[in-house]
């Protein structure tokens, strides 16, 4: 966890594996340097990563857990997946996007049905907002209007993300199942 007690991975994937414990086909969505890695390999099948840094890509291929890493932006990628991935995981991931109405119907284009997206996002009062990190913090009640056509919200959790100037950055964890 370290200095800034940041351990979003293994809290989603301790959430994700009290709903199923087995995937054929996984995607460590924006994956960085494959912090997820770790935990989603034990539940089988395939899996990779994609991520827009290839250095990140490079320590994740160190860890030596992935399948396959992809260099591409993730919605790039995704769009180019249709139902093809049992399981999204984006820890860490969506704090990069501002809206989320395009992401969350490409996401779940690639999700198959029956499938499981599970995200973390650090909270806002409204729907989106941009930071001073230069990340986006998004609302609670916008990420569930955004992903109610698309899916089945299994859980929510809050959690501290991580520290920032010794303070708990407030965010939120979600398990859902596509329709």
């Amino acid at each position: 966890m370290g200095v800034l007690r940041y351990d979003v991975p293994a809290q989603l994937a301790a959430l994700v594996s009290g709903h199923r414990r087995s995937f054929e086909h996984m995607l460590d969505l924006g994956c960085g340097t494959g912090l997820a890695g770790p935990h989603l390999v034990a539940w089988g099948g395939d899996l990779s990563g994609v991520d827009l840094s290839t250095q990140m890509l490079a320590r994740a291929e160190q860890r030596g857990v992935y399948d396959a890493l992809v260099h591409a932006e993730a919605l790039d990628h995704l769009r180019a997946h249709s139902a093809a991935f049992d399981l999204i995981f984006a820890a860490d991931t969506l704090i990069y996007f501002g809206r989320l109405d395009a992401a969350m119907a490409v996401i779940a284009q690639a999700v198959m049905h029956g499938g499981i997206f599970a995200a973390s996002i650090e909270c806002a009062a409204q729907d989106f907002a941009i930071l001073p990190s230069g990340r986006f913090a998004h609302a609670d009640d916008y990420l569930l209007r955004l992903a109610e056509p698309y899916f089945e919200l299994l859980e929510q959790c809050p959690v501290d993300i991580r520290l920032e100037a010794n303070m708990p950055v407030k965010g939120t964890l979600f398990v859902w199942r596509r329709r």
